[in-house]
């Protein structure tokens, strides 16, 4: 599956965790969490291994960390009542980094 068509794939499933936890539009970590528990119910079980994780993780069955951040930016860009606390202070500083590596 091309990356284009799991950004698709993935952007509905970002929304509605961003529309349903206002705690995760400032923390990917927690996000991430959130969208590979939505990909896997087993991940909820305290039963199931991080072994079993890494090995699904690494076969490509949880969206990738790339996917679901850029899916966020994506969203929170077009959609600023699911932009979180941090929104405008990451967007500053992104301004800044540029200005300082065009000098």
């Amino acid at each position: 599956m091309s990356f284009i068509a799991k950004l698709k794939k993935i952007e509905p499933v970002v929304r509605k965790i961003l529309t349903e936890s206002e705690a995760s539009r400032d923390d990917d970590n927690l996000l991430l969490l959130k969208v590979w528990a939505t990909q896997d119910k087993r991940l909820r079980d305290k039963s199931h291994s991080f072994v079993g994780f890494s090995r699904d993780f690494l076969s490509g069955s949880y969206a990738s960390i790339e996917s679901v951040t850029r899916s966020r930016r994506k969203i929170q860009e077009g959609t600023p009542e699911l932009r979180g606390k941090n929104y405008l202070n990451r967007q500053k500083a992104c301004a800044e980094t540029t200005v300082e590596i065009n000098n």
